[in-house]
């Protein structure tokens, strides 16, 4: 079996976290029902990765967007759903005065 495949969360799990999630990130809240685009975005993440013995049980896997599912990659091994949560709110700390700078320069709410 090739490592994709075996990193792959089967479609049953995607399903079950995603209506336990309620269709939203975990990490950053994202509505995946607020567009078509939003929704076929989503992914499923393992909140301890298979490669440091997390397993493929539905505890252990929740629904992520993107940009937060490959920050959490390159982030290394946070071991816990609060060290990851955590993680991302301070991400987003730090990048909201870019956000909020690009808003105004636009005149677009934020």
């Amino acid at each position: 079996m090739s490592l994709d495949l075996a990193l792959e969360i089967s479609r049953d799990y995607k399903k079950q976290a995603f209506l336990r999630d309620e269709g939203r990130c975990r990490y950053c809240g994202l509505d995946f029902l607020h567009s078509l685009s939003a929704f076929w975005s989503y992914t499923a993440d393992h909140i301890v990765a298979k490669s440091v013995g997390g397993r493929d049980i539905l505890d252990n896997v929740v629904i992520s967007c993107k940009a937060c599912n490959e920050a959490l990659c390159r982030a290394g091994h946070l071991l816990t759903f609060e060290d990851r949560l955590n993680y991302i709110a301070s991400r987003e700390a730090d990048r909201t005065p870019i956000y909020q700078a690009w808003c105004d320069v636009l005149g677009r709410g934020g």
